[in-house]
């Protein structure tokens, strides 16, 4: 029996990646893969734009960090955040900018996100992970 790898993690999160950009890299499409930090995402008020995810991080740990008594946890889960946030934005760079979409320069970031996707939790999805990524690479030889 096959399960196409859009029904495992890895595949979600790839679509769900596909989506944040698409959408204009609004926040709220990131809920399918970013697990623990999506809290402090929408705490930030990212809303979207890429522009928006370090700065208002920032804000929010410049905030804790004023705070008379400010918690070092809070602070460390936005660094963590962050961290998050940076790598995504650098991922998807290639496609930032223009109006169009390069097919070609999406495979390549697709196959980035898949393998520095920390999505699988079993052996199925460990196989829908390979998939995307052998797809991926597929991908690239023909563009």
């Amino acid at each position: 029996m096959r399960i196409a790898s859009y029904f495992r993690r890895p595949g979600q999160a790839c679509l769900a990646f596909l989506r944040w950009i698409g959408e204009g890299w609004h926040a709220t499409e990131l809920r399918t893969f970013a697990g623990r930090h999506m809290r402090l995402l929408r705490r930030a008020a990212i809303g979207w734009g890429r522009d928006r995810y370090l700065s208002r991080i920032d804000a929010l740990i410049a905030e804790e960090q004023a705070k008379e008594e400010p918690q070092e946890w809070r602070i460390q889960q936005a660094r963590e955040a962050r961290d998050f946030a940076e790598r995504l934005l650098r991922i998807s760079e290639p496609v930032a900018s223009g109006d169009t979409i390069d097919v070609a320069a999406t495979a390549r970031v697709m196959r980035d996100f898949v393998e520095d996707s920390r999505t699988t939790r079993n052996e199925v999805d460990a196989i829908a992970k390979q998939v995307n990524s052998d797809t991926n690479g597929y991908r690239n030889r023909i563009a």
